[in-house]
C-alpha cells in the first residue's frame, strides 16, 4: 500500500531529510541555530540537500500553475481527502475515518497528488504573519512552531483549501500530519 508516512514530528522530518541527503551524498540541507533553538535551512536557496518545501514553493506546488481553490480543482471531492468522505475501514483512526492511499484522486496540473486533503505537510518555515510587501520565494526562520499546509482526512472542505495555512508544534505526532520531500536542483 501507499499510505502517506504519519506519526512523524517535524524534528524527525529533519532528521529524515538529513538522513536521505547523506545517504545520497549530498549536502545536509539542515543545521542547528543555538540561537534560534531550532534547525534551519542551510545556505538556502543554494543547497542541493533533501529538505520540507518552503511555505512557499509548498503553495506553488500545490496551486499546480492553475486558479483552483484546492489543488486541482474547485471541487474538494475530486482531489482530496477530507472529513466528509475519508471513510477508512482498513485504516480507521477516528469516527471510521482515516489516511487514503495516495494517489486515488485526481492530481493537480503539475501531476502531484494529495497536496489538499488526505494529511496535512510540514513546512520548513516557522510560522509568520503574512505582510504588504510583495516577497519572492519567502523562506522565514522563526524559533516559532513550523508552518502545515494542505489540510487532513480530520478536517472540513474549508482547512484543505491551497491558501489555508497554520502552526503546529514541531514536537507533536499525529495520526493526520505527515511531510513531502524536495529538492533544489
Amino acid at each position: 500500500t501507499k499510505y502517506p508516512v504519519i506519526e512523524v514530528t517535524w524534528y524527525g522530518a529533519v532528521a529524515y531529510c538529513n538522513w536521505l541527503s547523506w545517504q545520497k551524498g549530498l549536502p545536509e540541507a539542515y543545521e542547528w541555530d543555538s540561537y534560534l533553538r531550532t534547525y534551519k535551512l542551510r545556505d538556502y536557496p543554494y543547497n542541493k540537500g533533501y529538505r520540507l518545501p518552503t511555505e512557499a514553493e509548498w503553495e506553488y506546488a500545490a496551486r499546480g500553475g492553475e486558479p483552483y481553490k484546492y489543488a486541482g480543482s474547485d471541487d474538494m471531492n475530486e482531489v482530496g481527502w477530507y472529513r466528509e468522505n475519508s471513510e477508512n475501514p482498513r485504516y480507521a483512526l477516528d469516527e471510521g475515518r482515516g489516511a487514503q492511499e495516495v494517489g486515488q484522486k485526481r492530481a493537480n496540473g503539475y501531476g502531484l497528488y494529495d497536496m489538499s486533503g488526505n494529511v496535512w505537510e510540514w513546512c520548513s518555515d516557522g510560522w509568520y504573519g503574512y505582510t504588504n510587501e510583495a516577497e519572492v520565494n519567502p523562506y522565514i526562520e522563526s524559533s516559532s512552531y513550523p508552518v502545515i499546509r494542505g489540510g487532513s482526512w480530520l478536517n472540513y472542505a474549508f482547512s484543505c483549501r491551497v491558501a489555508y495555512r497554520i502552526y503546529y508544534d514541531p514536537s507533536r505526532r499525529c495520526h493526520h500530519v505527515g511531510f513531502r520531500v524536495v529538492r533544489t536542483r
